[in-house]
Order: structure tokens, then C-alpha cells, then sequence
């Protein structure tokens, strides 16, 4: 009877493992909410940009922007951070990016003048 309840109770551990598998591998499969992912890293990369680490900067600002394309926040400062490295089409191209989402940012709209002056003055 031992052996019995032993082989019952390893086929009872047994299935509640197989259970436990697909109930990881469905988890796994539900989207995560990004949100917080994207404000920390957002968060992150101004503070380096305040540290005038623009190229780690650039590096969080592009992740956050894989994880959600449309984060105006994370255009407007990659712009920033690409006009801070005198790359001024590419800040301006963020900048665009920006306004398509929100044509009324004012600040992005400042900033996107910026950097045309200085490419302006790069040209000449």
C-alpha cells in the first residue's frame, strides 16, 4: 500500500509540475506593462545627460524608444542629447518624430529651432 501511495503521490508531483511549466510559459506570454520600465530608463538617461554623459544618454533614450516608439518625452531629449553632440539633422529628425505625436509641444518646437540655427551656421 506504501509503494502504492508513493507512486500516486509522484504522479500527483508529477502533473503539478507539467501545470506549474505551462503556467510559466503562458506568463511569459502576457505583455508586460512597459510604463515603468520606460520612466526609470527615461529617468536614468537625463540624469546623465545632466552628467554630460551624452553617449550613455543616448543608449537608455534608445531603449526606451524600442519599447514604445511614440514616447514624446524620450524624442525631446534624444534630440537634445544628439543637438548637445552637434549632431543637428538627426536631433531635428527627433524632434520631428515629436511633433507628429504632439504638433503643440511649444519646448519641442524651441528646441527644434535651435538646432536648425546651429546647422544653419554649421552649413555656413
Amino acid at each position: 500500500m506504501a509503494i502504492m501511495e508513493h507512486n500516486s503521490g509522484s504522479k500527483i508531483f508529477s502533473d503539478a509540475i507539467k501545470k506549474f511549466d505551462i503556467a510559466h510559459i503562458c506568463y511569459d506570454k502576457i505583455p508586460k506593462d512597459t510604463s515603468k520600465e520606460e520612466n526609470e530608463l527615461l529617468g536614468r538617461a537625463i540624469a546623465l545627460g545632466n552628467q554630460k554623459k551624452f553617449n550613455v544618454a543616448l543608449n537608455y533614450l534608445n531603449q526606451v524608444l524600442y519599447l514604445n516608439p511614440k514616447n514624446e518625452n524620450a524624442l525631446l531629449n534624444k534630440g537634445m542629447v544628439l543637438a548637445e553632440l552637434k549632431l543637428y539633422e538627426n536631433a531635428v529628425a527627433c524632434y520631428d518624430q515629436a511633433l507628429n505625436i504632439n504638433p503643440n509641444n511649444i519646448t519641442v518646437m524651441q528646441k527644434k529651432e535651435l538646432a536648425l540655427n546651429q546647422l544653419i551656421r554649421k552649413i555656413e
